[in-house]
C-alpha cells in the first residue's frame, strides 16, 4: 500500500493483512453537500448521488452499494410525506363524515358541515404558500390536527340548526343567536392560547402558530358565515309542529285485569 493510500485505511475493510496479498471487501467514500435551501433540491441531490453509486461497475465482491447520511433519513421521509398526508386526510374526512351523519342525523346538514371542513382545509393548504411553509413531517402532523379542529366550528352550528324550528331562514337566524357567540368565543380563546407563539423564532413554534391561526380564521368564517347562509338557502326543511298538541283520549288498559281509576277522577 502506498503512503497516499494509507490515509484511507480506516475507510476500507480487507480480507487479510493489507501488506502483500489482500482484497478490499468493503469501502466507503465520504462526501459533503453544499448548502441546499429547498426540500426539492435536497431530494434531487440525494437521488443523483444514489444514481451515481448504483452506476459503479464492481468487478469483485457482492456488488452491493448504498448511500447513507443522517440527513437522508429526513429527506427520504419528505419524499413520501405528501402521499402519506393525502391518505391520512382522506381517512380523517371519512371518519368525520361518519360521525357527523350519526350525531347530526340529517344527511343534508351533514353534507354541508363536511363541505365546511373541506373548504377550511383547502384554504389552510393554500395559505401555507404565502406564509412560507411546505409539506414536511412537522407541518403534516399539524395539518391533521387542524383538520380535527376545523370540525368544531361547523358541527356545533349544524347541530343547532337541526334542533331549531321554523323556516330555513328562521332556523339559521336562531342558530346564530344561540350557538354563534359560543363558537366565536371558542375560536377566540383557542387563538389566545397560542398567540404568544407568533413571536417565536423557532421553526416548529412559528409553524404551529401560522397553521393554527389560519384554521381558526377560516374555520370561524365557514362556520359562522358560510354555513348559516348556505343552510338558509339549501338546508333541509323541517315539518312544522303544532304549538299545542291535544292529549289523546283516555282508554282503559285492556292488557291489565286490575281495575284502573279514570285519570279524571283522581283526587
Amino acid at each position: 500500500m502506498s503512503k497516499e493510500g494509507q490515509a484511507f485505511v480506516r475507510d476500507m475493510k480487507f480480507d487479510g493483512i493489507p501488506i502483500s496479498d489482500y482484497n478490499i471487501t468493503i469501502t466507503k467514500i465520504g462526501l459533503q453537500h453544499v448548502t441546499i435551501p429547498t426540500a426539492h433540491e435536497r431530494e434531487h441531490a440525494m437521488e443523483s448521488i444514489r444514481e451515481i453509486i448504483q452506476s459503479v461497475n464492481f468487478s469483485k465482491g457482492n456488488e452491493h452499494s448504498a448511500i447513507f447520511a443522517h440527513d437522508y433519513v429526513y429527506w427520504t421521509a419528505n419524499q413520501i410525506i405528501g402521499d402519506e398526508l393525502i391518505r391520512n386526510l382522506i381517512l380523517e374526512i371519512l371518519a368525520v363524515s361518519v360521525v357527523s351523519m350519526l350525531l347530526l342525523r340529517d344527511l343534508w346538514v351533514s353534507f354541508w358541515v363536511i363541505c365546511c371542513v373541506l373548504f377550511t382545509l383547502i384554504d389552510l393548504l393554500g395559505s401555507m404558500y404565502y406564509v412560507g411553509l411546505t409539506i414536511e413531517i412537522s407541518s403534516s402532523i399539524m395539518i391533521l390536527l387542524c383538520a380535527g379542529l376545523a370540525v368544531d366550528y361547523a358541527a356545533h352550528v349544524g347541530l343547532e340548526f337541526t334542533r331549531a324550528r321554523g323556516t330555513r331562514d328562521e332556523r339559521s337566524i336562531s342558530t346564530l343567536g344561540l350557538i354563534g357567540p359560543a363558537v366565536f368565543n371558542g375560536g377566540l380563546s383557542t387563538f389566545l392560547a397560542f398567540m404568544l407563539l407568533g413571536a417565536s423564532r423557532d421553526y416548529l413554534f412559528s409553524s404551529f402558530f401560522k397553521l393554527f391561526a389560519a384554521v381558526v380564521v377560516f374555520g370561524l368564517f365557514h362556520g359562522l358565515i358560510f354555513l348559516p347562509v348556505i343552510l338558509s338557502l339549501l338546508g333541509s326543511e323541517k315539518k312544522k309542529e303544532n304549538e299545542k298538541t291535544d292529549n289523546p283520549p283516555w282508554e282503559p288498559n285492556k292488557y291489565c285485569t286490575l281495575p284502573l281509576p279514570h285519570p279524571n277522577n283522581g283526587k
